[in-house]
């Protein structure tokens, strides 16, 4: 082995030269950016694609009943129901 002073000195330069090192590889690895991975992104435009699809769905029907409500004459009816009840 060695002699405690020696383990000492090692230790005590270890952290230091870990940290260095440390520095160095974030230094270099700096990120670029971030891909995703195949099946993911294959996942992440199918999700989109359906989220899409529903607002323009949810979208079209809520005009669709508003339209009903004009044209159909709903919104009369449920007034002359309303005043009568209430």
């Amino acid at each position: 082995m060695g002699s405690p002073s020696s383990v000492q000195a090692k230790s005590s330069s270890s952290p230091e030269s870990q940290e260095t090192q440390l520095g160095k590889q974030h230094q270099q690895r700096r990120v670029q950016g971030y891909t995703l991975s195949p099946e993911k992104a294959q996942q992440a435009e199918a999700f989109a694609r359906a989220r899409r699809r529903l607002y323009f769905v949810g979208f079209f029907y809520g005009v669709g009943v508003y339209l009903l409500v004009l044209w159909g004459r709903i919104a009369p009816k449920y007034r002359d129901w309303a005043e009568r009840t209430f």
